[in-house]
């Protein structure tokens, strides 16, 4: 089916027309409600002149419809970015080596102290020296010169 009906009119629009009458109807009941006050009878004209009643108001307040309130939405404000603050850098240089002892000597050809049992140069054969734990050590030829405890 199309959503006509039978005189061709659209259903919506029999919906609405329902809907309308409902309302009406519904109005002219909501004024009814209040007393009118007395009524007063027209009277036929006579042939004898009196003086016309002329009906007095009165002081009743007619109601007046009051608009119901219709929710709105109110829309939500959008969330705040928090300013982007700059961290400051967290990689800081790295601190250079730490000087070899000045008691130790020869160093080696990087600057460091040398140890017992480590090779020495051909020019420090038979020299003797301080090695970095302050022990005294001396080139020998020990299957290969070496740096051994003096």
């Amino acid at each position: 089916m199309n959503g006509q009906q039978g005189g061709g009119a659209p259903r919506q629009w029999w919906i609405g027309l329902g809907a309308v009458a409902l309302l009406l109807v519904g109005a002219s009941g909501c004024g009814g409600a209040s007393d009118p006050g007395p009524r007063v009878a027209a009277k036929a004209p006579s042939a004898i002149s009196t003086p016309a009643e002329t009906p007095t108001p009165t002081d009743s307040p007619t109601p007046t419809p009051t608009p119901t309130a219709t929710p709105t939405a109110t829309p939500t404000p959008p969330p705040t970015a928090a300013p982007v603050v700059a961290a400051p850098p967290t990689a800081r240089p790295a601190p250079p080596p730490p000087a070899p002892p000045a008691a130790c000597y020869p160093l080696t050809n990087s600057g460091k102290c040398y140890e017992p049992g480590e090779f020495c140069r051909t020019s420090d054969h038979g020299r003797r020296g301080v090695a970095g734990n302050g022990e005294a050590i001396v080139c020998v030829d020990n299957n290969g010169w070496r740096w051994e405890p003096a």
